[in-house]
């Protein structure tokens, strides 16, 4: 599945409309990037859903509610374990973290087809 530049940066208006599918190609985006490791303990996905892939939760970094961009470079695919970490505690050397990970992946990855 090909994952265009068109949902890589959504304008709001477009987001709005679209923001559900968006938020869903967004999702399935960063988790095909991450490649079943955790991009906050950097860990394999604990376990495999049921039709087989890693399983990995998106979680934005800054919320959309924040205003945090509806973006795949604010959104991290994390273990179950990390995401309720970053929910709970949000602690900043965690979220740095999180952010030097999604920048070491490069423009170059962001267009690749996955």
């Amino acid at each position: 599945m090909a994952i265009h530049s068109q949902c890589m940066h959504l304008r709001s208006d477009e987001s709005q409309q679209f923001g559900i599918l968006a938020a869903s190609n967004i999702s399935e985006y960063v988790k095909r990037r991450a490649q079943g490791i955790c991009e906050l303990c950097r860990k394999p996905a604990p376990f495999h859903d049921l039709d087989g892939r890693p399983y990995l939760e998106s979680y934005r970094i800054k919320k959309l509610s924040d205003g945090g961009p509806d973006t795949i470079k604010n959104t991290a695919a994390l273990c179950p374990n990390c995401r309720v970490k970053l929910q709970l505690l949000g602690l900043p050397e965690d979220i740095e973290r999180v952010k030097a990970r999604i920048q070491e992946y490069g423009e170059i990855n962001s267009f690749q087809e996955l």
